[in-house]
């Protein structure tokens, strides 16, 4: 092997296709905003627990407009970004100049609802989409979800095996990526018929409650899918299985979709809201459950295959996913009023999703032509992540279910008379810490690779470094 033909093998191991490329922006972004709001998130604990430790002088205002822009980066930004790049490892023709335009329109959306936290406006804590009551805020969020709905604006909707050639991922987890794509779409249909039937007369937190409940909704079914299609790609990666076959999945997704198709009617026609909550009931919980029972039977007719490798970041992911994820369907079983066992359900729920995101992208990352420069920390993480987030929502939980500790109260505004408030709190706050620690390794272990992937780059190019690279290149080894 010559100079040439050295250059040839580094060129052609490493570089960047263009759905990898695609994707990988958006993915950028999402680990961006997940790091972002691990950051609010150190406001919100101290606030959470600032009832224990009164000399922490938390500033309620700002512990409320924190805890808005954190849900929208935790779960708006974070998740969609990420759906949109899994939507770009889909085979298809790409969508030229739109895909810049798209995440360019998306990052200035997000970028502009972020800086408007720190204008002072009013916050409302309305649920799924919380907003602060300032133009320029709601005209961010806006631009965001116009520049997610751009990026679904492409022929990878009718994916062709034959035609496009293999996928980055299953077959399957392709349709469930497309199916969430779909299902967000019918989330912004929904706001829009809650927009158009709204009631200026209303007060505000009144009127954003009701112009986000319904589409807040289908937005979690859109989660649930691409999460399942995550679910299919660790299964994978863990032992070459798929937990259905691929027409089965197909009716398991659109088990999950076709009850969100009612959405914008239900908006339109100003139905009750408590429809959506009988949407995701009897929508997400059986399809969801007969998938994770499929997906055991799977792994244990293949044990042979994966016995002993199990601690990987796949298997870790896919264990602490489906975990938290019943851990969250029992606590909402449990919810008999408005108190933090809410949002215990809620986080464990969108914990589910978030971890599984985590590890899919440590799955992923070798496959876009990114190096894991820390495997063990990507083994390890996925499991840290889910203690401290069960921690988190058990003690949320205890305080919600034994303390009637009320939801959406920081600071002074928290009366803590009750041992279990205390032990709960106390509770939450240690979990909190140990699942914000873990998403800082998580972030770690994605920059750590994507520097290490970059300096192995530059010692395949430069030719001042291309002596110490053929010392440790197995293939030159054999060569010279």
């Amino acid at each position: 092997m010559n100079i040439e033909e050295y250059d040839s093998y580094r060129s052609e191991t490493v570089r960047d296709e263009s759905p990898a490329r695609d994707a990988a922006r958006w993915f950028g972004l999402s680990v961006a905003a997940l790091g972002l709001s691990g950051a609010l998130a150190v406001v919100l604990l101290v606030g959470r627990v600032a009832a224990l430790f009164p000399e922490t002088g938390v500033d309620v205002d700002f512990a409320r407009r924190a805890l808005v822009v954190h849900v929208d980066h935790a779960v708006l930004v974070w998740f969609l970004a990420f759906i949109a790049g899994l939507f770009h490892l889909i085979p298809g023709p790409r969508g030229g100049k739109a895909t810049g335009i798209a995440l360019t329109t998306a990052v200035a959306g997000a970028v502009l609802f972020t800086v408007r936290a720190f204008a002072r406006p009013v916050p409302l804590l309305s649920n799924y989409v919380p907003v602060l009551d300032d133009p320029l805020f709601l005209a961010g969020l806006g631009l965001f979800a116009l520049g997610v709905a751009l990026a679904f604006v492409d022929r990878r909707w009718i994916y062709d095996d034959d035609r496009d050639g293999p996928a980055l991922l299953p077959p399957s987890a392709c349709d469930a990526v497309r199916f969430a794509a779909a299902a967000y779409v019918v989330a912004l249909l929904t706001i829009a018929g809650a927009y158009l039937t709204r009631d200026p007369s209303l007060p505000a937190q009144v009127y954003y409650e009701r112009l986000f409940w319904g589409g807040g909704h289908v937005f979690q079914v859109a989660c649930v899918l691409a999460m399942l299609g995550v679910w299919g790609l660790l299964l994978d990666e863990i032992a070459g299985v798929r937990a259905t076959s691929r027409r089965t999945a197909l009716l398991l997704y659109a088990l999950l979709l076709w009850p969100t198709l009612f959405g914008p009617g239900i908006t339109l026609t100003n139905r009750s809201g408590t429809l959506f909550t009988w949407m995701m009931r009897l929508g997400i919980f059986p399809a969801v459950s007969v998938f994770m029972v499929a997906a055991l039977m799977a792994l244990a007719r293949s044990r042979e295959r994966w016995r002993g490798r199990f601690l990987t970041p796949a298997g870790t992911t896919l264990a602490t996913g489906m975990t938290l994820l019943l851990a969250g369907f029992v606590l909402g079983a449990m919810i008999a009023a408005d108190t933090t066992l809410v949002p215990a359900h809620y986080h464990l729920s969108i914990g589910a999703v978030t971890v599984s995101f985590m590890g899919g992208l440590f799955v992923l990352m070798p496959r876009l032509g990114w190096t894991v420069a820390t495997p063990r920390l990507a083994t390890w993480q996925p499991l840290c992540y889910g203690v401290g987030q069960g921690m988190f929502a058990g003690g949320l939980a205890v305080a919600g279910y034994w303390g009637h500790a009320t939801r959406k109260t920081y600071g002074d505004e928290q009366i803590v008379d009750r041992i279990s408030q205390t032990i709960g709190f106390a509770a939450a706050g240690v979990g909190g810490l140990v699942a914000m620690i873990s998403g800082v390794l998580f972030v770690v272990v994605v920059v750590r690779g994507v520097l290490a992937t970059r300096a192995d780059r530059r010692r395949s190019t430069d030719p001042d470094l291309l002596d110490d690279s053929r010392r440790s290149d197995p293939v030159l080894n054999e060569v010279y």
